[in-house]
C-alpha cells in the first residue's frame, strides 16, 4: 500500500522528492497501532521526534534521523519558492479495508495526498513464491490470507477511488509503471479534504431559521388579530368588547408564540436549513392561532 503524503502546504519550503521505507522485516501486524500513531504524531509535527515508546522508538529515531538529513531545505527555517513533496511507503497486507481506512483517516485528518495499490497475485503462485523463500510461512497462512484479502472497491468505497491494481504474475510493464506514477502525481495534487467541524455553522443556521419561524409566524398573526378586529367592528361590537378583544388576542398570540418557540429549542417542526419545514411550522402554528381567534371572537360577540 503506498500512502501519500503532501507535505507542500504543512511546510512551505523548497523541491526535492524522497521516499522512506518503514519498518523494514519486523513484526508489522502485531505494531500496526503504533506505527499509525507515530505516523500521527509526524505529520502533525514533523520537527518532532515521535514519543513512541518501546517497540518502535529505535524506528522513529531513525525515520526522523533520516527525513533531518535528506531533507535539510524542508525543516529549516528559511522559506524556498517551490514546491515540496514528501512520500511515505506504507508496506504491508492491510487484508481488511478497516485497516486501510486508517490511514486514510490520518491523510483526511492532516489534508494530505492518500492512494493505494493492490497488488494481485494468484494464490498458485502467492505459494509457490513463499515455498522459495529462506524462511518459508506454512502453506495454509498464504491461503487463510488470501480468503481474508478485501481489495479495494472504489465502487463501494469513495475513500478507495485513487487505487491502481496491478498484477504480480509478471514484471512491471511501461504501462505499470506510467500509471503508478499517475497515481501518485494525483495523490499529490489532490490532498484528500479533511472533515469540517460545521456545528458553529449548523447553529448559526438553525438559529437565522428560528428567528424566520417567529418572525413569519408573528406576521401571520398579526393579520389574523387585525382581521378579527376589523369582524368586531363590522358587527358594531363595542368599545369596551372591542379593548376586551384586542387584550385577549394580544395575550393568546403571546402564548402561541412561546409555545412555538420551546418547540423550536426542543428540535421541534424544523431543521436547518430546510424551507419546507420552515412553512410547515408556520402554517401549523397559524392554524392553531386562527382556531383561538375565532374562540375568542364567538365568545366575546355573543356576551354583547
Amino acid at each position: 500500500m503506498i500512502v501519500d503524503q503532501d507535505e507542500t502546504a504543512r511546510w512551505q519550503r523548497g523541491q526535492s522528492s524522497e521516499k522512506v521505507l518503514i519498518c523494514p522485516q519486523t513484526k508489522w501486524k502485531h505494531y500496526r497501532q503504533d506505527i499509525l500513531s507515530g505516523l500521527g504524531q509526524f505529520l502533525q509535527d514533523p520537527l518532532q521526534e515521535p514519543s513512541c515508546q518501546g517497540r518502535y522508538q529505535g524506528v522513529w529515531s531513525h525515520l526522523c534521523m533520516t527525513l533531518q538529513k535528506q531533507h535539510s531545505p524542508t525543516i529549516s527555517p528559511l522559506p524556498f519558492p517551490s514546491q515540496n513533496k514528501l512520500l511515505l511507503l506504507l508496506d504491508d497486507n492491510f487484508y481488511y479495508q478497516s485497516m486501510r481506512y486508517e490511514v486514510y483517516q490520518l491523510a483526511r485528518k492532516y489534508a494530505i495526498g492518500f492512494c493505494q495499490v493492490y497488488l494481485q497475485c494468484p494464490s498458485e503462485l502467492c505459494v509457490s513464491r513463499n515455498n522459495n523463500r529462506a524462511v518459508p510461512l506454512s502453506e495454509q497462512v498464504i491461503l487463510d490470507m488470501v480468503k481474508r484479502m478485501e481489495p479495494p472497491n472504489p465502487l463501494k468505497n469513495s475513500w478507495e477511488q485513487n487505487s491502481l491494481t496491478l498484477s504480480s504474475y509478471e514484471e512491471f510493464t511501461n504501462h505499470d509503471l506510467q500509471n503508478l506514477t499517475n497515481l501518485i502525481s494525483y495523490a499529490f495534487d489532490n490532498p484528500v479534504s479533511p472533515l469540517e467541524d460545521d456545528n458553529e455553522k449548523r447553529e448559526t443556521d438553525r438559529n437565522s431559521c428560528a428567528k424566520s419561524v417567529l418572525h413569519q409566524t408573528d406576521q401571520a398573526c398579526r393579520r389574523l388579530v387585525s382581521q378579527a378586529m376589523r369582524t368586531a367592528k363590522e358587527k358594531n361590537a363595542s368599545h369596551e368588547t372591542l379593548q376586551s378583544l384586542a387584550k385577549e388576542l394580544n395575550k393568546s398570540k403571546t402564548q402561541v408564540l412561546q409555545d412555538l418557540r420551546n418547540h423550536i429549542h426542543s428540535g421541534l417542526f424544523i431543521s436547518p436549513v430546510d424551507s419546507m419545514d420552515i412553512k410547515r411550522a408556520v402554517d401549523r402554528t397559524v392554524v392553531i392561532f386562527e382556531r383561538e381567534v375565532d374562540t375568542i371572537l364567538r365568545c366575546l360577540l355573543s356576551v354583547k
